[in-house]
């Protein structure tokens, strides 16, 4: 049983798609704000309220949806039990969705055990905000390729082969330049599973296999040097491959 789904994703973002001001100085102080820089909060705070309506009816417990549908939830008139109510009930439910996102994380971490210590390696840092590379197939193997730029691991591309692959389900294609967002290993009576939540576009990717490998390199010195000045014209390029070790 998966702890991760596109479906927990999505009611967690629901449930969190209209933060409001947690006291009564927040709202003095947004009040304030908006009367300085002329604008009229009120107007501003109903329009967005009626632009996550939908989205937010679907996770509200009946207790606020009157307030949703009088305009007041996100209003500084909204009696301050409701809105003491609303803010805890939006509390329990990233409280809810983190304990998720640690069973994951827990199973990730229990599973990647029974792996290479390559496979170890990647997975002992987050692998959230990388993007796909590249894919390739051959035969009953696949082959993504992965990029850490933006994210979180000290590993610049990352080689995952998915070996003996057996069942692959996504209610999207996967593709160049998707987002990593969560994912989660499992241990199988014959092999391995791995989910992953993708973003741009969204999609759940799961597939099963038999084995699993990986293999990671790092950019040279000069890549992030030469990254890092956010300046590339002829002379620093050549001056860059100058640099690099061909071998």
């Amino acid at each position: 049983m998966w702890n991760l789904s596109k479906e927990v994703k999505e009611k967690f973002l629901k449930c969190n798609t209209l933060p409001i001001p947690e006291s009564d100085e927040d709202w003095e102080n947004a009040l304030i704000e908006a009367k300085e820089e002329g604008e009229d909060l009120s107007a501003r705070l109903k329009q967005e309220l009626e632009e996550v309506k939908k989205e937010l009816l679907e996770v509200l417990p009946n207790q606020f949806v009157f307030y949703v549908e009088n305009g007041t939830l996100n209003q500084p008139t909204l009696p301050i039990s409701v809105r003491e109510d609303y803010l805890q009930w939006a509390q329990e439910a990233c409280k809810e969705f983190e304990q998720i996102l640690d069973a994951a994380y827990e199973q990730t971490q229990q599973s990647v055990t029974y792996l290479p210590t390559t496979v170890q390696d990647v997975f002992a840092e987050s692998l959230h905000d990388s993007t796909i590379e590249r894919i390739e197939r051959e035969g009953d193997s696949l082959h993504l390729y992965i990029n850490t730029d933006g994210g979180f691991s000290s590993k610049s591309l990352i080689h995952f082969t998915f070996q003996n692959v057996t069942t692959e389900e996504t209610d999207e294609p996967i593709q160049f330049g998707q987002w990593f967002i969560y994912y989660e290993l499992q241990k199988t009576d014959v092999g391995f599973a791995f989910r992953v939540l993708f973003e741009c576009p969204d999609a759940e990717w799961t597939i099963t296999m038999k084995n699993m490998d990986a293999q990671y390199y790092y950019r040279p010195v000069a890549y992030a040097t030469l990254s890092d000045e956010g300046k590339i014209d002829e002379t620093s390029l050549a001056e860059y491959v100058a640099q690099l070790n061909p071998d």
